[in-house]
């Protein structure tokens, strides 16, 4: 019994010792971990902000302009030339609304 004891306390013993070995190796914990994953997005961003930046500069240096009727015919066209259907034709005064239903019937 006494030899059944012994060796129940140097597994115990031998199992702390394993315990407080792995406790020396810190493993990463949850805290440090987000923070390098923030600090990857936020290099990401920079990045992406960068190449937007980039992009805007590019656009402003270029000499962007409307396209005109002149840039795509040749020549000065007038508006109806362009679109005679756009411009609106002459409207009549107005329409009498007819009366429909029960009042249709009624005489004065």
């Amino acid at each position: 019994m006494e030899a059944k004891r012994a060796a129940i306390v140097a597994a115990v013993v031998s199992a702390r010792k394993e315990e407080a070995a792995k406790a020396a190796v810190k493993l990463p914990d949850a805290a440090s971990c987000a923070e390098d994953a923030e600090s990857k997005r936020a290099v990401q961003m920079e990045a992406k902000r960068a190449a937007v930046q980039a992009a805007v500069a590019a656009a402003r240096k270029a000499d962007v302009r409307k396209v005109t009727a002149m840039d795509l015919f040749g020549q000065e066209l007038s508006r109806q030339q362009l679109d005679p259907g756009s411009i609106a034709p002459e409207v009549k005064d107005f329409r009498m609304q007819g009366n429909y239903g029960l009042t249709k019937f009624i005489k004065p």
